[in-house]
């Protein structure tokens, strides 16, 4: 006698069968739209790294040119290009937060680092600062004139400089841009207990001469962080 299968077995066979299909494809169409919108998402980041990178360079063009413009002038601060390395740090942490290892980011920084450094390079210079750097190129030393000194350039001799002027207080805010500092020596400057502030971050330093300056406790508490500090004059 022949077999047949049951019709209800065979409905349920079927029917497993077809949820199966339909189960399948519906995994298969969500996976099509997460792989759409992980392309999207990823396009939008794309286009936004380049508006990025177009707007930096932007910033990088204006302060090549404040810097040709600003060479041999006389200023503590160039309020500009102060303004626009922040615009770039600002640029900076939106790449990061987008791409952390993006290369825009790294050669945005290492462009924007440099011409911090060739700012207060110059800025220090003005001052007559003596600069001794290392055979990487890094700032290590740094002496400022004196007030006793200033007669050099204020006079009328050789070294005579018109636009001279005593270092101040603000002026330890360029010393702030160069973390591989080991000594640095204010003896007979003006600088007083409010520039010390300023020195805070400098962690390598070695040694600081404060030496015939009018600093007091308050100015010596600007100090405690200063871990590798071997010999401080006072």
């Amino acid at each position: 006698m022949a077999m047949h299968e049951s019709p209800l077995k065979s409905y349920n066979h079927t029917n497993s069968n077809t949820k199966l299909y339909i189960g399948l494809g519906t995994g298969a169409v969500i996976m099509v739209i997460i792989m759409v919108a992980m392309t999207a998402g990823s396009s939008a980041k794309q286009k936004r790294l380049s508006e990025l990178k177009v707007e930096a360079e932007k910033y990088l063009y204006e302060i090549e040119l404040k810097q040709s413009q600003y060479a041999g002038r006389q200023t503590s601060h160039t309020p500009v290009q102060v303004e626009l390395e922040t615009k770039l740090r600002g640029i900076e942490e939106e790449i990061r937060e987008i791409d952390p290892r993006s290369k825009i980011l790294a050669k945005l920084v290492e462009r924007r680092i440099s011409a911090e450094v060739r700012r207060t390079t110059g800025e220090l210079l003005k001052l007559h600062a003596s600069i001794k750097r290392d055979e990487s190129n890094h700032f290590v030393a740094v002496k400022l004139p004196s007030d006793r000194e200033s007669y050099l350039y204020k006079g009328t001799g050789l070294f005579y400089d018109s636009e001279f002027r005593n270092p101040t207080d603000e002026d330890l805010k360029l010393l702030a841009s160069f973390p591989t500092l080991e000594d640095i020596d204010l003896s007979g400057t003006s600088i007083t207990d409010a520039g010390l502030f300023h020195l805070k971050g400098l962690t390598n330093l070695k040694h600081l001469n404060l030496s015939n300056m009018k600093i007091t406790d308050a100015g010596m508490r600007n100090l405690n962080e200063l871990v590798n500090l071997e010999t401080l004059d006072v």
